[in-house]
C-alpha cells in the first residue's frame, strides 16, 4: 500500500461539466423519470465523483451516500458537506460486515473506482487500504424512515452481497427501487459468478410488476 498522502483527486473532476460520458447521461435519465421529491430517500452506494449527489442536491431529499475511496470522500465532503440532507459515510456497505477488509484500487489511477473483490479483473492487487464495513440491513436499522424510495448499487462487485442481505433480512420490503450494476464481465471468480446465480434467482421473486431492480450503468 502506497503513501495516500501523495494521492490528491483535481476538483475539477467534481464538477458538472466533467460528467460526459455516456453512463452517466443514461443514468441521469433514469433518475429524473423517478419523481423524487423533498420527503423521499436515497441511499447511495458508490458515491464515485458525486454525479448522483449533483442531482440530488437540488432536489434536497434526503441522502445517504457511502464512497470507501478515502481521496473521493475528502473531496466529496469538502463540495456536498454542508448540504442538511446529504449524508456521507467513508466506509463499505457488504454483507457479511466484519470489521475493516481490503478494498483495492484500479491499476490505471487512484481516482478510479475501488472494489473489495480481489478477482475484480481492473483492481491492482499490491494497491489497497483497509475500510471499515457495515451491511445494509443494520445501516436501514438505524435510520428512522419507514420507507426508502432508491438504492442505487455501484460497489465494484458487491452488488449481490448487499441484494441478498436485503432479501434474506427483509428489508427490500422497505426499497420501492433498486438501481444496480452488475459488473459479471469484469469479475473472474467462480466462486462470484456462482453467487451471482443463486441471488439472482432469490430476486425473482420481486420481478414484479413492478419490479424491484432495475439496471444501472
Amino acid at each position: 500500500m502506497k503513501d495516500l498522502e501523495n494521492s490528491k483527486i483535481d476538483l475539477k473532476w467534481y464538477h458538472p461539466d466533467s460528467f460526459t460520458v455516456g453512463p452517466y447521461k443514461q443514468n441521469l435519465k433514469i433518475l429524473k423519470k423517478l419523481n423524487l421529491n423533498s420527503d423521499s430517500v436515497f441511499i447511495d452506494l458508490g458515491a464515485h465523483r458525486g454525479e448522483e449527489l449533483n442531482y440530488l442536491k437540488d432536489i434536497g431529499c434526503f441522502v445517504y451516500s457511502f464512497e470507501c475511496n478515502p481521496l473521493h470522500f475528502e473531496n466529496l465532503e469538502n463540495i456536498y458537506g454542508s448540504y442538511e440532507k446529504i449524508f456521507l459515510f467513508n466506509r463499505l456497505v457488504t454483507s457479511p460486515a466484519n470489521g475493516p477488509v481490503p478494498v483495492y484500487f484500479k491499476n490505471t489511477s487512484r481516482g478510479g473506482s475501488m472494489s473489495a473483490i480481489r478477482e475484480k479483473r481492473s483492481n491492482n492487487i499490491k494497491d489497497f487500504i483497509y475500510v471499515d464495513t457495515i451491511s445494509i440491513s443494520d445501516f436501514i436499522s438505524s435510520l428512522e424512515h419507514s420507507k426508502i424510495d432508491v438504492i442505487k448499487l455501484d460497489v465494484e462487485g458487491s452488488e449481490y452481497k448487499i441484494i441478498e442481505d436485503l432479501i434474506d433480512s427483509g428489508k427490500i420490503e422497505m426499497v420501492d427501487l433498486i438501481l444496480f450494476e452488475c459488473h459479471k464481465h469484469k469479475i473472474q471468480s467462480d466462486e462470484w459468478q456462482a453467487h451471482r446465480k443463486s441471488v439472482k434467482l432469490k430476486m425473482k421473486k420481486f420481478d414484479g410488476p413492478p419490479s424491484k431492480f432495475k439496471k444501472w450503468t
